[in-house]
Protein backbone atom coordinates (compact mmCIF):
# COMPACT_ATOMS: atom_id res chain seq x y z
CA UNK A 1 0.00 0.00 0.00
CA UNK A 2 1.53 3.51 -0.80
CA UNK A 3 0.48 6.63 1.10
CA UNK A 4 1.66 9.47 -1.72
CA UNK A 5 -1.21 10.54 -3.31
CA UNK A 6 -2.10 9.16 -6.61
CA UNK A 7 -3.54 10.89 -10.00
CA UNK A 8 -5.01 8.78 -12.44
CA UNK A 9 -6.30 9.85 -16.06
CA UNK A 10 -4.96 10.54 -18.90
CA UNK A 11 -6.90 11.04 -21.97
CA UNK A 12 -9.83 12.80 -19.85
CA UNK A 13 -11.64 15.83 -21.81
CA UNK A 14 -15.25 15.54 -21.02
CA UNK A 15 -17.24 15.56 -17.74
CA UNK A 16 -18.07 12.40 -18.19
CA UNK A 17 -15.13 11.04 -17.80
CA UNK A 18 -13.52 13.56 -15.09
CA UNK A 19 -16.84 11.55 -12.98
CA UNK A 20 -15.73 7.97 -13.63
CA UNK A 21 -11.85 8.75 -12.97
CA UNK A 22 -12.50 11.19 -9.92
CA UNK A 23 -13.43 8.30 -7.55
CA UNK A 24 -10.83 6.37 -8.12
CA UNK A 25 -7.65 8.36 -6.75
CA UNK A 26 -6.89 11.33 -5.28
CA UNK A 27 -6.57 13.29 -8.38
CA UNK A 28 -7.49 13.30 -12.33
CA UNK A 29 -5.10 13.89 -15.01
CA UNK A 30 -5.93 16.09 -17.89
CA UNK A 31 -3.10 17.57 -20.11
CA UNK A 32 -3.84 17.89 -23.65
CA UNK A 33 -7.50 18.88 -23.25
CA UNK A 34 -6.31 21.66 -21.20
CA UNK A 35 -3.99 22.85 -24.14
CA UNK A 36 -6.36 22.43 -26.78
CA UNK A 37 -8.72 24.71 -25.13
CA UNK A 38 -6.24 27.40 -24.34
CA UNK A 39 -5.11 27.28 -28.33
CA UNK A 40 -8.92 27.06 -29.50
CA UNK A 41 -9.84 30.79 -28.73
CA UNK A 42 -6.53 32.75 -28.95
CA UNK A 43 -9.16 35.91 -27.81
CA UNK A 44 -8.78 34.87 -23.91
CA UNK A 45 -6.14 34.99 -21.51
CA UNK A 46 -4.41 31.54 -21.75
CA UNK A 47 -5.24 31.22 -17.64
CA UNK A 48 -8.77 32.06 -18.35
CA UNK A 49 -9.79 29.82 -20.88
CA UNK A 50 -7.61 26.85 -18.56
CA UNK A 51 -10.06 27.79 -15.75
CA UNK A 52 -13.28 27.72 -17.59
CA UNK A 53 -12.53 24.29 -19.39
CA UNK A 54 -11.63 22.83 -15.53
CA UNK A 55 -14.54 24.89 -14.50
CA UNK A 56 -16.69 22.83 -17.03
CA UNK A 57 -15.06 19.95 -16.41
CA UNK A 58 -15.39 19.71 -12.70
CA UNK A 59 -19.19 21.08 -13.00
CA UNK A 60 -17.61 23.70 -10.58
CA UNK A 61 -17.91 27.60 -11.08
CA UNK A 62 -14.64 29.25 -12.21
CA UNK A 63 -14.46 30.73 -8.76
CA UNK A 64 -14.69 27.97 -7.27
CA UNK A 65 -11.52 26.38 -8.96
CA UNK A 66 -9.68 29.27 -7.99
CA UNK A 67 -10.67 28.93 -4.48
CA UNK A 68 -9.90 25.22 -4.04
CA UNK A 69 -6.68 25.91 -5.78
CA UNK A 70 -5.87 28.47 -3.03
CA UNK A 71 -7.02 26.54 -0.43
CA UNK A 72 -5.14 23.62 -1.47
CA UNK A 73 -1.37 25.73 -1.66
CA UNK A 74 -1.95 27.18 1.90
CA UNK A 75 -2.87 24.34 3.40
CA UNK A 76 -1.12 21.05 1.38
CA UNK A 77 1.94 19.16 3.08
CA UNK A 78 4.38 19.71 0.25
CA UNK A 79 6.88 17.12 1.92
CA UNK A 80 6.09 14.00 -0.66
CA UNK A 81 6.42 16.50 -3.53
CA UNK A 82 9.41 16.08 -5.97
CA UNK A 83 11.51 19.39 -6.64
CA UNK A 84 10.79 20.82 -9.92
CA UNK A 85 13.20 20.33 -12.40
CA UNK A 86 14.46 24.07 -12.14
CA UNK A 87 15.22 23.60 -8.76
CA UNK A 88 17.44 20.65 -9.81
CA UNK A 89 21.37 21.69 -10.57
CA UNK A 90 23.07 19.31 -13.41
CA UNK A 91 25.40 17.10 -10.82
CA UNK A 92 22.09 16.37 -8.53
CA UNK A 93 19.90 15.67 -11.46
CA UNK A 94 22.48 12.96 -12.52
CA UNK A 95 23.14 11.58 -9.14
CA UNK A 96 18.90 11.41 -8.60
CA UNK A 97 18.61 8.75 -11.12
CA UNK A 98 22.01 6.70 -10.84
CA UNK A 99 22.84 4.71 -7.12
CA UNK A 100 25.51 1.86 -6.43
CA UNK A 101 28.91 0.93 -7.69
CA UNK A 102 27.82 0.90 -11.33
CA UNK A 103 25.11 3.42 -11.55
CA UNK A 104 22.09 1.24 -11.45
CA UNK A 105 19.98 2.72 -14.55
CA UNK A 106 16.87 0.84 -14.97
CA UNK A 107 17.48 0.19 -18.94
CA UNK A 108 19.65 -2.39 -20.96
CA UNK A 109 23.28 -2.01 -21.12
CA UNK A 110 22.40 -2.02 -25.09
CA UNK A 111 20.30 1.62 -24.34
CA UNK A 112 22.79 3.11 -22.37
CA UNK A 113 24.49 5.36 -25.17
CA UNK A 114 20.91 5.91 -26.35
CA UNK A 115 19.83 7.18 -23.36
CA UNK A 116 23.02 9.40 -22.54
CA UNK A 117 22.64 11.08 -25.95
CA UNK A 118 19.11 11.48 -25.30
CA UNK A 119 20.09 13.30 -22.16
CA UNK A 120 22.77 15.27 -23.79
CA UNK A 121 20.73 16.78 -26.48
CA UNK A 122 17.73 17.46 -23.90
CA UNK A 123 20.13 19.30 -22.16
CA UNK A 124 20.77 21.70 -25.49
CA UNK A 125 17.39 21.67 -26.37
CA UNK A 126 15.19 22.76 -23.33
CA UNK A 127 15.94 26.51 -23.37
CA UNK A 128 15.65 26.70 -27.61
CA UNK A 129 12.81 28.53 -28.36
CA UNK A 130 12.67 26.95 -31.53
CA UNK A 131 12.59 23.36 -30.42
CA UNK A 132 9.30 24.58 -27.74
CA UNK A 133 7.93 26.32 -31.16
CA UNK A 134 8.08 22.50 -32.95
CA UNK A 135 7.03 20.97 -29.86
CA UNK A 136 3.72 22.94 -29.70
CA UNK A 137 2.88 22.44 -33.17
CA UNK A 138 2.30 18.78 -32.60
CA UNK A 139 -0.04 19.56 -29.82
CA UNK A 140 -3.05 19.03 -32.43
CA UNK A 141 -1.56 15.06 -32.41
CA UNK A 142 -1.97 14.80 -28.50
CA UNK A 143 -4.77 12.85 -27.26
CA UNK A 144 -6.25 11.75 -30.50
CA UNK A 145 -7.49 8.07 -30.76
CA UNK A 146 -5.34 5.65 -32.21
CA UNK A 147 -5.97 2.31 -33.81
CA UNK A 148 -4.53 -0.69 -32.08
Amino acid sequence: VCDLPIAIGFGVSTREQFQTMAGLGDGVVIGSAVCKAIVADESVAPAEAAAAFVAMVTGRSAEQVSQAASQTAAGSDDSWKFKASTELDTEANDAEFTFGDFGGRYVPETLVDALDELDRVWKELKDDPAFWEEFRSYYQYIGRPVRM
